[in-house]
């Protein structure tokens, strides 16, 4: 699924939905650099998961995550699990959910 689940067919879906992509970083990219992740627009809280491993858990903004200590050089699987909340089954409230905007890594150095 991509996008918010509201514009993906399911208004009053209320649930996780794990979104996954794989993410090539070149070795120099984490040569004494920091990596960040930051999911994009997270309708209401995420878990992150890097290479199998959690690396955060937010509740509320900001998204964005420090990945350095999970990632590796070459294929790295990055997991954005995205909770939603029960208004959207009780109140029959279809508030937007799941993801939206552009998910994007950079490198501080």
């Amino acid at each position: 699924m991509t996008g918010p689940f509201s514009q993906a067919g399911y208004p009053h879906f209320v649930g996780i939905a794990r979104h996954s992509q794989m993410v090539d970083i070149p070795e120099e990219a984490l040569s004494g650099h920091r990596l960040f992740f930051d999911p994009g627009e997270v309708h209401d809280c995420c878990r992150i998961v890097v290479n199998d491993q959690e690396v955060a858990v937010r509740l509320w903004p900001p998204f964005e995550v420090d990945i350095t200590a999970a990632a590796r050089p070459g294929k790295n699987e990055i997991v954005v699990e995205v909770a939603n909340s029960l208004a959207n089954l009780y109140d029959k409230d279809s508030r937007t959910s799941g993801l939206g905007g552009q998910a994007r890594v950079w490198v501080l150095k």
